[in-house]
């Protein structure tokens, strides 16, 4: 029997509420099959002065992974590992959209797109949005980008039954500008809801949500357990997203059994399989449409969270754990050659 694949992980370093994709690759470690073995390293320093990255890039020498797998947003260590033996993953090009300098935005795209991603044998993306919004923006070869989606982990189950709140409660995950959160606010105006909102609010966000009218809560830095229990608090999950790298609150959701409203925009629109309300995220009607016809249509709730659960089956973590397993054969098998 040939021994064990070994797999090194390699995070960004821990930052106060920033942990989404080490939960979700926590996940898919635990559901890795018996032939992989799967370490983690995480970088030293979340600082990206050339000081810090160095520090982050001797800390990935050290490791000396057998294979590396650059999973968070630190593809520039890719640089420090083994080119035949290193895979990374890119979540979204989020990096590259925020307000900056000419100077900043060729500088992040060279150190943790384009060399990087020339450099290392596989690069996984996580939705064809993902993929197609990458190849327009770094010139490597597309035969060497994967797509794997992201997994819901297993603590999203459906629940027994819907809520019984004395206003119709939605829950909105995030307040980062692309969760286009002023858009929702104004759209709830007059509407007999309750938004409760999972991010931490600017005070600007806090005044629009003020002089709409809108009846609102705000939590953050949530446990895996307080996020699925908020999911199974709400009547709907309202997720206008104007930009995302693959939409997980889209997935959470459904495979709790709660009825999604989400943008008419990739990747969103493949993400829900046609299980979902689709409406025009710079519209505000438009969400507001959305809004109401799930509060007064049950039976449309009721079928959106039966199909949604189905449809969450196929993003469990037994299933995308095999296809980064499929991968780490894949260069293994190379690497003895």
């Amino acid at each position: 029997m040939d021994p064990p694949i070994s797999v090194t992980l390699v995070h960004r370093a821990p930052r106060p509420a920033t942990y989404s994709i080490e939960q979700l690759f926590e996940v898919i470690r635990e559901a890795m099959p018996a032939d992989i073995q799967t370490t983690v390293i995480r970088a030293p320093s979340p600082r990206a002065t050339p000081g810090a990255m160095f520090q982050n890039a001797r800390a990935c020498v050290k490791a000396d992974p057998k294979i590396a797998h650059i999973v968070g947003d630190v593809h520039y260590l890719a640089l420090a590992c083994p080119p035949q033996r290193t895979i990374v993953t890119v979540h979204d090009l989020g990096m590259l959209t925020a307000p900056q300098s000419i100077f900043a935005r060729g500088a992040k795209r060279f150190l943790w797109f384009t060399a990087p991603l020339r450099h290392a044998r596989l690069v996984t993306v996580i939705s064809e949005a993902t993929r197609n919004a990458l190849l327009d923006t770094v010139n490597i070869d597309p035969g060497k980008v994967r797509i794997i989606p992201n997994c819901v982990a297993p603590q999203f189950r459906p629940r027994v039954a819907p809520p019984r709140n004395s206003k119709f409660r939605l829950l909105h995950i995030g307040s980062t500008p692309n969760k286009n959160l002023r858009r929702v606010a104004l759209a709830c105006r007059g509407l007999n809801v309750t938004l409760r909102i999972v991010g931490r609010l600017r005070p600007s966000q806090e005044q629009i949500l003020e002089e709409a009218g809108v009846c609102f809560s705000c939590v953050s830095d949530l446990s895996l357990r307080e996020m699925v229990a908020e999911y199974h608090q709400a009547d709907a999950v309202v997720f206008p997203s104007l930009l995302e790298g693959f939409g997980m609150p889209i997935i959470e959701a459904q495979a709790c059994g709660v009825p999604v409203i989400t943008s008419d925009l990739e990747p969103m629109r493949t993400v829900t399989g046609g299980y979902a309300l689709l409406v025009n995220p710079y519209s505000v009607e438009h969400i507001r449409w959305g809004i109401v016809r799930l509060m007064s249509q049950p039976r449309l709730r009721e079928h959106l969270s039966k199909a949604g659960v189905k449809h969450a089956a196929a993003f469990r973590a037994t299933e995308v754990a095999e296809q980064y397993a499929e991968l780490y054969r894949e260069v293994a098998r190379c690497d003895r050659c």
